[in-house]
């Protein structure tokens, strides 16, 4: 059963009027009773794993040398004066 955003509402306009501490423990109990299955929690749900985080910095190509970042400035700043 999945309860109704009215619904949902209606519990949340009940409660507004507790006392936090009672809010509180309502939340505690309400966690309580969902049951975390490891196997159930999709990868979506999940984000992207570790290694995929990872890939999005690597592009796959060697970083240029140090010889070749000294060409690209050169270049640029010609690139740059020259219009």
């Amino acid at each position: 059963m999945v309860a109704s955003n009215a619904e949902v509402e209606s519990v949340l306009q009940q409660v507004k009027s507790w006392p936090a501490e009672s809010r509180i423990a309502l939340a505690r109990r309400v966690l309580e009773t969902v049951e975390v299955d490891s196997k159930s929690v999709t990868r979506e749900l999940k984000g992207p794993s570790s290694e995929q985080v990872l890939g999005l910095w690597n592009p796959g190509i060697a970083a240029p040398t140090d010889e070749e970042c000294a060409q690209i400035l050169a270049e640029e700043l010609r690139r740059k004066h020259a219009s």
